[in-house]
């Protein structure tokens, strides 16, 4: 089995005044088989919704609302089955309207979109016992790639960029708000990292200044290859009979 690949740049979002809405582009390049992945998060801590739209998947710790510790922040995910019917854009929405909305998609492809996860991260409570480092494990010993995505209120003077990211890992987006940022900031950092047999556990990042950190991660898992051929052909079955011969 092979891990799936990146095939698209991040497309991102940013925005400060009030909405309760996150729109992102469909990365160039989406081809039928491909699994989309979504991250988003807002500042709001008294939301009592989380960020919705059809045909979108909700990854991870399973939203709690009213969570001044986490936000919210959720990794999403769509397979395309037709890429000819996709929009050029996605539009999640959410009942209340927050300040700092931030967001980025990108697409994949090699993931088994019938049994596309192969392990999430753990959920948190109320108290926030999730803030920069976030444990998670895998269900299979086969190449698989771990999806990630930090979130955080940063505060001045405003350093967006995290100090210190997985060992391993890629950045797929650091995305922040532009406007406002004499108090806070609201960033997300997007990233994977390839996992070859063992399950992850835990995982850091670190931010220079931090407020309502969040974290949620899941593994994707690939497809596994076709086998390999024997005497040109991709299986016993399709190799004629030969006289005087076993296969």
């Amino acid at each position: 089995m092979a891990a799936p690949t990146l095939v698209s740049t991040a497309t991102t979002y940013a925005a400060d005044t009030s909405g309760n809405s996150i729109t992102l582009a469909r990365p160039t390049g989406v081809q039928t088989g491909d699994f989309l992945v979504a991250a988003l998060r807002t500042m709001g801590s008294n939301s009592t919704d989380d960020f919705a739209l059809a045909g979108w998947t909700r990854r991870g710790y399973v939203f709690i609302p009213n969570d001044s510790a986490g936000r919210v922040l959720g990794l999403y995910t769509h397979p395309v089955t037709d890429a000819a019917t996709e929009p050029a854009s996605y539009v999640f929405t959410k009942t209340v309207a927050d300040t700092r909305r931030v967001g980025a998609m990108v697409a994949f492809r090699g993931v088994d979109l019938a049994n596309p996860v192969a392990g999430q991260s753990l959920g948190w409570t109320t108290t926030g016992n999730v803030v920069n480092t976030h444990a998670f494990s895998v269900d299979t010993t086969d190449e698989t790639l771990i999806v990630y995505v930090w979130g955080n209120e940063v505060i001045a003077p405003n350093v967006a960029a995290p100090t210190v990211t997985p060992p391993g890992s890629t950045a797929l987006a650091n995305v922040q708000s532009t406007i406002g940022t004499s108090v806070t900031r609201s960033t997300i950092w997007f990233g994977t990292e390839p996992n070859a047999s063992t399950a992850p556990g835990t995982k850091s990042l670190t931010w220079p200044s931090v407020a309502g950190p969040s974290a949620a991660a899941f593994v994707l898992r690939g497809i596994a290859a076709p086998p390999e051929p024997v005497d040109g052909f991709r299986s016993v079955a399709q190799m004629p009979a030969r006289k005087g011969a076993t296969w």
